[in-house]
């Protein structure tokens, strides 16, 4: 898997200067220079490299530097603020690793365009554009129940000498907008 994507369309989605270094310059040089402290103090005397299996507790340097924001690190004069960037950059480098080497995903494509669908149909309603938006299905991990009718309920028999009937029985269809209409009412967020 390449670094960056080959096709050119998909590239443009990746602007490294634009869409990362000119919105943070100041904290770009403030981590490359963490870097170079961490090197003096991790590899003394090494070409500057990230010696990953020195420190791998990402998440909790990233929240004791949360802690500390604000003041500099005795240990080497730097801001706290700019540790906790480089340990989340460290963290995101190493989770995207991670995913390259075992092949899953780092974007979620479908939530990434149903959003570029929402704000399609915003940016053409800001124009006056009226865009036919088809309506999605309702999606869930877990079926809902039909809803509850009196006749649904078991019957048993009122005594020994009556005969429970155990055959198959046709099943009811069920009008979809009707099961919509109870989703709505009863799992609404109150």
């Amino acid at each position: 898997m390449p670094l960056l994507p080959t096709d050119s369309a998909m590239r443009k989605d990746v602007p490294i200067c634009t869409g990362m270094l000119d919105y943070f310059p100041r904290a770009a040089a403030y981590v490359a220079r963490i870097s170079v402290l961490g090197n003096d103090k991790h590899n003394p005397g090494e070409p500057l490299h990230w010696a990953k299996g020195k420190s791998m507790d990402q998440p909790d340097c990233i929240v004791r530097h949360v802690i500390e924001r604000g003041t500099f690190d005795p240990d080497d004069g730097a801001l706290h603020d700019g540790k906790l960037a480089w340990r989340a950059l460290a963290n995101l480098e190493t989770e995207l690793e991670k995913r390259e080497v075992e092949g899953t995903p780092a974007w979620d494509e479908e939530i990434i365009a149903k959003n570029k669908k929402i704000l399609a149909v915003r940016l053409a309603a800001k124009a006056g554009v009226e865009i036919k938006e088809e309506t999605p299905k309702k999606v869930s991990l877990h079926k809902s129940p039909p809803p509850f009718r009196h006749e649904d309920t078991f019957k048993a028999p009122l005594d020994k000498t009556e005969e429970w009937d155990m055959r198959q029985k046709e099943p009811r269809v069920i009008d979809e907008s009707v099961l919509d209409d109870f989703i709505d009412e009863t799992v609404k967020p109150r």
